[in-house]
């Protein structure tokens, strides 16, 4: 699968969030101002725009989706407890090209994967991967039914853009070292 320039762009932003939030926690606040000029160099301030518009979108329809979705399975004092800032509303994303909102979604739903907790039983961790991988189905409903992009190819493009991203943690690393005075891989 061939990704546009934009698509990439697109992932590359995605994938800063976390990276962001990685610097900030490991570095501070100043090294993840500079991690943001680094990895936001490559996009023109129209491009820059796009891409925040597009995830604001994105981010919107996978809120609803999940609530959507939870809404069926839980009480309505457990939805009043999940949602104290209030319910998601519907949002229009009819002018998202279907592709890009699956490509979207897609990464959303990564981006929440399940992580074990050290002290968390089998059984309940399996659980909830799959409660996670069933939201996959109602959160990328258009995935589902007509499938624009694959797995493989767009966790082949997030690793190169990971690498991007790792190598502006590189810099910033170097930088600043980490919080203890040394840098990652020398203490």
């Amino acid at each position: 699968m061939v990704f546009s320039d934009a698509d990439k762009q697109f992932i590359l932003g995605q994938l800063a969030y976390d990276a962001s939030a990685f610097v900030t926690r490991e570095y501070g606040e100043v090294a993840a101002q500079e991690f943001f000029v680094l990895f936001s160099a490559g996009f023109t301030k129209e491009e820059w725009q796009a891409i925040m518009n597009l995830n604001k979108t994105i981010d919107a329809v996978f809120a609803r989706r999940r609530f959507e979705l939870n809404r069926m399975m839980f009480k309505p004092e457990h939805l009043d407890e999940m949602y104290k800032k209030g319910f998601p509303s519907a949002v229009d994303f009819s002018h998202i090209p279907e592709k890009t909102l699956q490509l979207g979604l897609l990464l959303s739903w990564q981006e929440t994967r399940t992580i074990k907790l050290d002290d968390e039983p089998d059984e309940k961790f399996e659980r909830r991967k799959d409660l996670h991988d069933y939201l996959f189905g109602h959160v990328n409903q258009e995935a589902v039914a007509n499938p624009l992009v694959d797995f493989e190819s767009v966790n082949e493009e997030s690793a190169k853009q990971r690498e991007k991203l790792q190598n502006y943690i590189n810099i910033i690393s170097s930088k600043y070292g980490d919080r203890n005075g040394t840098t990652p891989g020398t203490g």
